[in-house]
């Protein structure tokens, strides 16, 4: 992936153009969720999520290793109910008549605290829920903005993320945040070749809908190290059938072996498409998960990156590394040679 200024993320985004295929000798998990209205936003929203994990061996030949899809419906108070597709996977049952957002995270924890910790793709997209929650509320916003004199602001809002940092220019310019939201970039049309090492099918994206693709990808280096790539692209689709982009990501990471186990080496975040001038401004803390064991990936995001100090679509975008474990342990399904994908151990 090319250079991006951090700086320009907002002001002169620059999208990827293209995803190249999976490298061989690597595995990579893809996701896709949209949500799109339940006839209109007061009603609630149908929410669709699909994954799968893919090994691609030194041949080049790709091999799926599971995949993982679901449908529910949030209705319009915000509450998990069932859909009335039949063709995808439900919602299980423990997770209707509760929120989508407050709590859900926790819920499934407890539910499955081993699985969630190997972060199984199934509880990976149950995790994202509350994500796509979030993100919805651009697509509801989109439909408001022609006529919309301001946009106002609520505490809850002010303070959380980056982008709304007290004292920030959305928060504190409330009239011009219309303004600040429109113009968003055209979604490059060649950025998913009709390539299965690029990305796992899914359907076309529901105009009025938001989706929200996310990859994750591990390599080994020749050191004994493993390469991370974690990307993830917000997608808002008119009515018309144009796609714009609302926020997009890269991260880099290199993963070491340590004796308190697997160890983020490197990491650098890269932002190419940022909705807010001030958004940038949590790339520079991310260097704070430098030397974090994997393991606790998912706790430093929460403690380290709160706040304005982070934003909350880069921090779910860094808790996606707690798969890497798991992706790494899939490595040798890719090699042809037992044995010579295996991790050495480094000092720091």
């Amino acid at each position: 992936m090319d250079q991006v200024d951090v700086r320009d993320a907002h002001r002169s985004p620059m999208p990827l153009a293209r995803l190249e295929p999976t490298p061989s000798g690597s595995v990579r998990r893809t996701t896709t969720m949209e949500a799109h209205a339940a006839g209109d936003w007061q009603n609630g929203q149908v929410v669709t999520a699909r994954g799968r994990d893919l090994a691609v061996d030194a041949r080049g030949v790709s091999r799926a290793l599971g995949s993982e899809a679901l449908t529910c419906r949030v209705d319009g108070s915000g509450v998990l109910r069932a859909a009335s597709d039949r063709t995808v996977d439900p919602l299980p049952q423990w997770l209707l008549d509760v929120p989508a957002r407050r709590g859900l995270r926790r819920r499934i924890a407890v539910r499955h605290p081993d699985r969630l910790r190997r972060a199984e793709l199934d509880l990976c997209l149950l995790d994202d829920l509350p994500g796509i929650q979030i993100i919805s509320g651009y697509a509801q916003l989109h439909e408001v903005l022609a006529t919309a004199d301001s946009v106002p602001l609520g505490r809850p809002l002010v303070g959380t993320c980056a982008g709304f940092a007290i004292g920030g220019r959305a928060a504190t310019n409330s009239a011009d945040l219309p303004d600040m939201l429109s113009g968003r970039p055209a979604a490059p049309a060649g950025t998913f070749p009709d390539d299965e090492r690029v990305w796992h099918r899914e359907p076309p994206a529901t105009p009025g809908g938001i989706q929200r693709r996310r990859l994750l990808q591990v390599e080994p280096t020749k050191d004994g190290r493993v390469a991370v790539l974690a990307w993830f692209r917000d997608t808002f689709t008119a009515r018309d059938g144009s796609q714009t982009i609302v926020h997009e990501y890269a991260v880099d990471s290199t993963v070491a072996r340590r004796t308190e186990g697997l160890v983020v080496e490197r990491l650098h975040a890269r932002p190419r498409v940022l909705p807010l001038p001030d958004c940038h401004d949590a790339v520079a803390h991310v260097v704070r998960l430098r030397d974090t064991a994997l393991d606790d990936v998912d706790a430093s995001v929460r403690s380290e990156l709160s706040g304005s100090a982070g934003c909350t679509h880069l921090n779910d975008l860094l808790r996606a590394l707690r798969a890497v474990p798991l992706l790494i342990d899939r490595l040798p399904l890719v090699d042809p040679v037992p044995g010579t994908l295996t991790m050495k151990e480094s000092t720091p």
